[in-house]
């Protein structure tokens, strides 16, 4: 295999490559010697046929999967050989003359390289959020906890179901008066003060002791009766003081509940902080560099974003209607958004390399634990997401490059220089919903 680069263009190289006969040959020769341990031929005994034999059954498609492996290897020769850094995207090919036994193939190697840049020092300019938490929105939180998750204890004996206390229940449904085992099932709720939607179901529990129950039919099959029987009751306790809130919940002392709180806020904090250091990371970064990007990634990156701004411009057209703003053409799209890309891209190199250098990876215990802090405890949310990733390698790909970038982000902040400024959730919610519009 010979080769030499017949274009220069940009990021774009192109290398006229050709197969001599012999070496195509000797390739196709060793596809034969493979095939042949399994081959079988009348008169012959299996793994015994002359590879001359065999060589002459090889099909078109064996034949084409020879060729590319070729290519491939010669792919690998460019980028070793020819000095190229490293390639932006899989190297492309086209044959300029077919396969005929006894002649050269040439083949015209497409290349796109990759940007050859160097780091620059970390000498960043940043404003860094420090989380702001006061003990009024400690008191606000705690009091909203309360609400939300309310003392409750096993009710005594005689004691009926009130507004706000937690029963289980079990539902056996009658179908024409005949019990349905597949209908029936067990569940449990809180009962609401101010109950919507089937309220005559609701409103059954209220004033019925463990052990009782009532009959409900339901509104859309009149065929299908229900009798509801109480099992266990939780009752409510109202009034609760912090104190006692915080010794029956577990916390111990309330000062326990008050820390356990504010960490909470203050991660909260950090959490959406987060984005608006990265956004200044990002800018900061831009400003520093200015190099060569490949055509083809321009080219991928811009219709990922052409489709996303088309898939949101047909939810807000479904959602407005009446809307008369006129659709954009994708000349336009394109003309508005490829600063917008060609910073995405020049970003993504960057942010590579910076992990590259200082060895920031997504380990497996990391990969674990984000897409566990995703799955949630619904049961039908769980099994799609695991079914997702399992399914879906690129998935995976994606979520470590997330934690990577993330990884980058703060180290990056870690050396910056940075202003420290002291913000509440709702100042750093309201900033990040100004970056959002931007």
């Amino acid at each position: 295999m010979r080769f030499e680069e017949t274009k220069s263009e940009g990021m774009r190289r192109e290398y006229r490559v050709v197969f001599e006969a012999g070496e195509i040959d000797e390739a196709l020769d060793v596809e034969a010697a493979r095939k042949a341990t399994s081959f079988r031929l009348p008169g012959f005994r299996p793994g015994h046929v002359p590879i001359h034999i065999v060589r002459r059954s090889l099909r078109p498609d064996a034949i084409k999967s020879v060729l590319e492996s070729l290519v491939s290897k010669a792919c690998d020769s460019i980028v070793r050989e020819a000095g190229v850094s490293g390639l932006a995207a899989g190297p492309a090919y086209r044959y300029e003359t077919p396969y005929e036994s006894g002649r050269d193939v040439e083949v015209t190697v497409f290349v796109d390289v990759a940007p050859a840049f160097e780091l620059k020092p970390y000498e960043l300019k940043v404003t860094e959020i420090i989380p702001d938490v006061r003990e009024e929105t400690v008191d606000e939180r705690i009091s909203s906890l309360m609400k939300a998750l309310p003392l409750r204890e096993d009710a005594e004996d005689g004691y009926t179901v009130k507004p706000l206390d937690h029963v289980a229940y079990k539902a056996v449904c009658y179908v024409d008066g005949r019990e349905s085992k597949k209908r029936s099932f067990q569940d449990e709720m809180v009962i609401p003060e101010n109950p919507t939607g089937d309220v005559s179901f609701i409103l059954g529990f209220v004033g019925k002791r463990v052990g009782e129950k009532f009959e409900y039919v339901t509104p859309s099959n009149a065929k299908l009766r229900y009798e509801i029987f109480i099992r266990s009751i939780e009752k409510t306790i109202l009034g609760a003081t912090p104190e006692e809130y915080a010794e029956k919940q577990g916390y111990g002392e309330l000062d326990s509940l008050r820390a356990t709180t504010r960490s909470v806020i203050e991660n909260e904090i950090n959490g959406s902080a987060y984005l608006y250091h990265k956004n200044q990371v990002l800018e900061a970064l831009a400003a520093q560099y200015q190099f060569d990007l490949p055509d083809t990634i321009i080219e991928t990156e811009m219709r990922s974003v052409l489709a996303e701004i088309r898939r949101e411009l047909k939810e807000e057209r479904h959602m407005n209607p009446q809307s008369e703003e006129p659709f954009k053409t994708d000349e336009e799209l394109r003309e508005e958004y490829i600063d917008v890309v060609r910073k995405r891209v020049l970003l993504g190199y960057v942010l590579n390399k910076v992990a590259m250098v200082e060895g920031i990876v997504a380990t497996d215990e990391e990969l674990r634990y984000a897409i566990e802090a995703e799955l949630g405890k619904n049961p039908v949310i769980r099994s799609s997401i695991i079914r997702h990733y399992s399914e879906n390698p690129a998935a995976i790909t994606y979520k470590r490059a997330e934690i990577v970038e993330r990884k980058v982000i703060s180290f990056l902040m870690s050396k910056a220089n940075t202003t420290k400024i002291k913000k509440t959730k709702e100042e750093v919610e309201a900033m990040v919903e100004e970056l959002l519009k931007e």
